[in-house]
């Protein structure tokens, strides 16, 4: 019997997420938090868990509900990068190194290690 993939919409993975921040939505969360909330997006990207699709997706969301209130933060310019990721990738753009290095660098700067 072939593997069944069961595809999540982003919308129900979101409320997962933010059980972890006692938070309804994304607009709720401070900077600091919104940090560590894309922190859990990126680490369970880079497990395998989310897709580039889905990163993307929360990168978009991350930065609509927090970072544009941050325009000075990493939260702010890694997000916008993170939403753009996608596109870069599906066009071709020489960028994508850039787009990933933004990522991991926003990762080692806020993970805190547990």
């Amino acid at each position: 019997m072939p593997k069944t993939i069961r595809l999540i919409s982003v919308d129900k993975k979101l409320k997962k997420y933010l059980r972890d921040f006692n938070a309804d939505y994304l607009e709720k969360l401070s900077l600091d938090q919104g940090n560590q909330f894309f922190v859990k997006i990126i680490k369970d990207f880079k497990e395998g868990n989310l897709t580039l699709d889905e990163l993307s997706v929360f990168g978009n969301n991350i930065f609509h509900a927090i970072g544009k209130k941050h325009e000075k933060s990493d939260l702010f310019s890694t997000s916008l990068s993170t939403a753009e990721l996608n596109f870069m990738i599906r066009n071709s753009y020489l960028d994508i190194p850039n787009y990933l290095k933004d990522i991991d660098d926003f990762f080692d700067k806020y993970n805190i290690k547990k």
